[in-house]
């Protein structure tokens, strides 16, 4: 009985652990990209795309699966193209200001931009 206590505290102790350190790397993130990246994540079902490798990770957006960035390390394209993307475009999509290229295609994604 004292060991199913004590790994059962150890486990929860671990998931709480895990998940607050996944909440303050999230608000300390300071690439300008990230906010409206995140947005496109959470809008668009990213937990359920068929790749979303890197995605939300690490505070390096150029890393992620789909995105291209130039020298300054600004989003200057997202390619998730057949990617099962779902749902709608959240506007802060319009913050990523040096994005040029956007393809989305084969995604059921609904929107304006």
């Amino acid at each position: 009985m004292y060991t199913n206590n004590t790994n059962r505290s150890i486990f929860m102790a671990f998931v709480f652990t895990l998940f607050s350190t996944a909440s303050l790397f999230a608000q300390n993130c300071t690439h300008p990209d990230y906010p409206s990246l995140e947005k496109l994540y959470v809008a668009t079902e990213g937990d359920s795309w068929a790749n979303n490798d890197g995605w939300l990770a690490n505070c390096e957006p150029c890393t992620w699966t789909g995105v291209g960035c130039d020298a300054d390390n600004r989003v200057t394209s997202i390619i998730l193209r057949g990617n099962g993307l779902a749902g709608s475009l959240p506007s802060e999509i319009g913050d990523l200001d040096q994005l040029r290229l956007l393809n989305l295609a084969y995604n059921e994604v609904a929107g304006e931009l």
